[in-house]
């Protein structure tokens, strides 16, 4: 909403603008251009009025994005070094004891375990980190797929089809760890040598379809109500943060199926491109 002071001075531009008109219709150019420059500087006076615009106050996703960005931060400059000088102070303690002591058996076994957590701290931190990086869905599913691609022999394809929605950094985080997961599971419990994730953008949802050719779920694990096990109960937690739906099911050429089906917001029209269409559009109607 316009000032009084605002508004005073829009109406002495617009007075000037129109005797500035006037004289240039009399041949007097210079005077124009002097009725032009008062309405500028009328605007940029109302401009400077109004001040810099408020930042609006930070939505539910900023907070926790914002929280996930400490948490990635904390977990490498404390805790993921903290462990590293662990793992390299057992390396030398196990050196230095005799080859099949039971001392140096325990602290072998004792430092695998602490390699398992560095490896799953890493993980963790690339996730937590993934959150917090602008790109789209299928470009942070392939990254997370190319690290199964390295780390075992399975194959990971990906698909997508139709012209991608809007979705905040939340939610394509909490997609991306729900992927993996599924893959991780497919992997480690179903020996699946082949994982095809498709990607299937509707108007106002997406359908994440991914699917193996392994063993298949167990029959036990399917009847139950509630997830469990094998890492679906945080996946079913996952689903519900964003407000999505998750289902699992055996298919009848083996494997399972892993579906998600997220809603999202069509993409918003570019308020630029849409004032430049109606424009032309008109004229050429015209």
């Amino acid at each position: 909403m316009r000032s009084k002071r605002q508004n005073r001075l829009l109406v002495a531009g617009l007075c000037a603008c129109a005797a500035g008109l006037t004289l240039q219709r009399e041949g007097l150019g210079v005077a124009a251009m002097l009725a032009v420059m008062v309405v500028w500087l009328a605007y940029r006076l109302g401009c400077a009025e109004r001040g810099p615009a408020a930042t609006p106050p930070p939505t539910g996703d900023d907070i926790r994005l914002a929280e996930r960005a400490r948490i990635a931060r904390a977990l490498h400059d404390a805790f993921l070094q903290s462990l590293q000088s662990l793992i390299l102070r057992l390396g030398v303690a196990i050196a230095r004891l005799p080859a099949g002591s039971n001392d140096r058996l325990e602290l072998e076994r004792a430092l695998d375990l602490s390699t398992a957590v560095m490896e799953e701290g890493r993980d963790e931190l690339m996730y937590l980190r993934a959150a917090t990086v602008s790109t789209d869905l299928a470009t942070a599913l392939a990254r997370s797929a190319e690290r199964f691609r390295h780390d075992s022999a399975v194959a990971v394809a990906i698909h997508s089809h139709g012209a991608a929605l809007a979705m905040s950094a939340l939610t394509r985080s909490e997609v991306v760890r729900i992927a993996c997961e599924a893959i991780a599971n497919a992997l480690r419990h179903a020996q699946a040598r082949h994982v095809d994730i498709a990607l299937e953008w509707g108007s106002h949802a997406l359908t994440l379809a991914i699917t193996d050719d392994g063993v298949g779920l167990p029959d036990a694990l399917l009847l139950q109500t509630r997830l469990g096990g094998w890492g679906l109960t945080g996946m079913h937690e996952r689903a519900v943060l964003i407000g999505a739906n998750l289902s699992l099911a055996r298919r009848a050429e083996g494997g399972s199926r892993v579906t998600l089906v997220v809603p999202c917001t069509p993409q918003p029209e570019d308020a630029g491109l849409a004032w430049h269409q109606r424009l032309y559009g008109r004229r050429h109607q015209w």
